[in-house]
């Protein structure tokens, strides 16, 4: 991707590749209307790396930013079946450790299914 700022940088910034490995443990129940689970995972991203260019008429610089790294993941969720064909699911989730921070996240949803 390539943009120029508002005072005239020229930036030229690579796509982020990721090669994420997971191995975890979880437990949970689930019933005819739904289940719960509790999640712990580690996770290790062995390849991603962020590469900019930057350039202001004649200066030049450059960042490389490894990426790389190793963290932990709890996750508490469910799903419910409120009827034949609607589906609702959350999933809370808490990161710890590596590079990039992402503390609590929450996913949740509808599916409908015809």
């Amino acid at each position: 991707m390539s943009f120029t700022t508002k005072n005239g940088v020229k930036v030229n910034t690579d796509r982020v590749n990721s090669l994420i490995g997971r191995v975890g443990v979880g437990v949970g129940y689930e019933n005819a209307k739904g289940g719960v689970f509790v999640r712990a995972d580690v996770l290790r991203d062995f390849t991603a790396q962020y590469k900019t260019n930057y350039a202001l008429e004649k200066a030049k610089n450059n960042s490389d930013i490894d990426l790389r790294s190793t963290w932990g993941e709890i996750s508490v969720g469910g799903n419910y079946q409120f009827d034949k064909n609607l589906h609702g699911y959350a999933q809370a989730k808490r990161s710890v450790g590596g590079k990039l921070k992402q503390d609590y996240r929450l996913d949740f949803g509808l599916r409908y299914v015809f």
